[in-house]
């Protein structure tokens, strides 16, 4: 029943087939697979394929509705990226050495018809440790058609370099994974040069992340790449590339490949961490044996001790009998793609502890369509290298309500501190669930804090001032979290502006949270 309403209500909203160039099409044997590939990217491969549902969602292209939105005063949140474009899935990085430099990322698009008008990817600059954002500068591509996706960014130790992954989609078989870089904080960008290269013939790439080591600018040459290795026949793998020259070159085409999943088991939203040493760690979701979106799954790590030139064996992290999150986020699917909640963010503190955040479902969404809970924030560490022992995950988010958290940040400090960002929809009314309202129709920004040495967390604090309404379709797959002096930076996907879900014009806003709690 409620696929066809919401199929309904998209016709009635505008929804309708957009015009995309001609090129090659995926294989017909990716089908299957859409439902595992990121947020952006799968609503591109599901239009090459004709798809129009995925878990029952409709990811069709269309007008979300009128922009007619009414205005708030200003708060003091920072917008980074407020346009009458849509921005979203944002990254923050702060420079090691000056902490007042940040350089932030995000998609750009039209906020209707995306497939048609394309995807950029944009870097802005803060010299104010963030108070304040330049307008950004837009990431070149291969080609003048590709589209841009899920940009990720890391500063080299020495904070001589910031560097950005992020891929090159064709809306062919060619999903390649970039890497360009700024000497400038932010300012300027390389040409990009490919970290992980796609064939046309076999395989192709999602979700990249970028990682270099925090704490040590002895390891300033290296960067490491990871994502998904999707191929059109046989099982995928999590893949990871690196640079020994401070990202001039990759192993693009040889990268080391981790796990191996043949449908219906996914492997996905990997998430490479470097701390001091030679040490490296890579963490990613495996959906288990009854594949994504059913029963539990697990968190996966590999951990190399020569700077990525060789690793270990794959062990398990943390393993979730139940549950994993849902499609998109309920009750019933409402709201946007919320199951790459569940992807692993990773960091190492400058002790070399692994701290590792990610959401799981305490309901089974198959069962309970209908529940709200929708996640809860996860946090498990490990005390140093090699990683392969873990302790059992603790619940973060201290609301003990039944609402929607997801989408967790993790940063660590020098001295082993932890903080945590994610999504939160505990401030959402508790009112009936009848399209489009929910107790998830709104959501904020949360973060919490552990001292070194505590088990637990410090209580959560809302960083956000004003609440989003949630979107029906996308808001990203991610948030951002970067330590400055004293506080810290958390950036998210905001809709403070937006009167319906089916607006889909998304902005980027950002805070500084002072580390003894509050906001300034």
């Amino acid at each position: 029943m409620f696929r066809k309403m919401f199929i309904l209500l998209l016709a009635a909203c505008g929804f309708s087939t957009v015009h995309v160039i001609a090129q090659a099409q995926l294989p017909a044997s990716m089908a299957n697979k859409v439902e595992h590939l990121s947020g952006l990217p799968s609503r591109l491969a599901a239009k090459q394929l004709g798809i129009s549902t995925l878990h029952g969602k409709s990811v069709a292209p269309g007008n979300f509705g009128p922009p007619g939105n009414a205005q708030f005063p200003k708060l003091t949140d920072v917008p980074v990226a407020a346009t009458s474009n849509s921005e979203d899935e944002p990254s923050v990085v702060a420079n090691p050495v000056n902490k007042q430099f940040l350089v932030a990322s995000s998609h750009l698009y039209p906020p209707f018809n995306f497939q048609q008008f394309g995807v950029s990817c944009v870097a802005y600059a803060s010299s104010d440790g963030g108070a304040s954002w330049n307008s950004g500068v837009i990431m070149q591509q291969l080609d003048p058609s590709s589209i841009c996706s899920d940009p990720v960014l890391a500063y080299a130790p020495d904070g001589s370099r910031v560097y950005m992954a992020y891929m090159d989609i064709l809306v062919s078989t060619t999903f390649n994974i970039l890497v360009s870089h700024s000497d400038d904080n932010g300012l300027t960008w390389s040409a990009p040069v490919i970290a992980l290269q796609g064939n046309p013939a076999a395989y192709l790439y999602d979700k990249p992340w970028i990682a270099t080591h925090s704490f040590d600018a002895a390891q300033s040459q290296f960067v490491y790449v990871t994502a998904t290795q999707f191929n059109f026949s046989g099982p995928d793998h999590i893949a990871f590339s690196r640079s020994a020259d401070k990202g001039l070159t990759f192993n693009s085409t040889s990268p080391t490949l981790f796990d191996s999943a043949s449908f219906p088991v996914a492997v996905q939203g990997s998430h490479p961490a470097a701390g001091p040493g030679a040490d490296v760690l890579v963490a990613w979701y495996n959906s288990g044996p009854d594949g994504a979106l059913n029963g539990g799954f697990q968190i996966k790590v590999a951990h190399s001790a020569d700077n990525g030139a060789t690793f270990g064996a794959p062990v398990v992290a943390a393993s979730e009998t139940c549950c994993e999150l849902p499609y998109g986020l309920g009750p019933y699917g409402f709201y946007h793609i919320w199951w790459t909640g569940m992807f692993p963010s990773t960091a190492i503190d400058g002790k070399g502890g692994a701290h590792i955040a990610y959401a799981y479902s305490p309901v089974d969404q198959n069962l309970n369509p209908g529940s709200t809970h929708s996640g809860d924030i996860r946090y498990i560490t490990s005390t140093g290298a090699p990683y392969d022992a873990w302790s059992a995950p603790i619940t973060v988010n201290d609301d003990g309500l039944p609402r929607g958290h997801g989408f967790p940040a993790v940063a660590a400090d020098k001295d082993g501190t932890v903080w945590l960002s994610w999504e939160d929809h505990r401030l959402s009314p508790d009112v009936p669930a009848v399209f489009p309202n929910s107790s998830n129709l709104y959501y904020d920004t949360f973060v919490a804090r552990k001292a070194p040495g505590q088990n637990a967390f410090f209580a959560n604090l809302r960083a956000s001032d004003k609440s989003s309404m949630s979107q029906f379709l996308f808001v990203g797959d991610y948030t951002g979290i970067a330590l400055i002096p004293g506080a810290l930076y958390s950036i998210w996907t905001d809709r403070r502006n937006r009167t319906t879900i089916l607006d889909g014009n998304n902005d980027v806003f950002g805070s500084r949270v002072i580390s003894g709690g509050g906001t300034p």
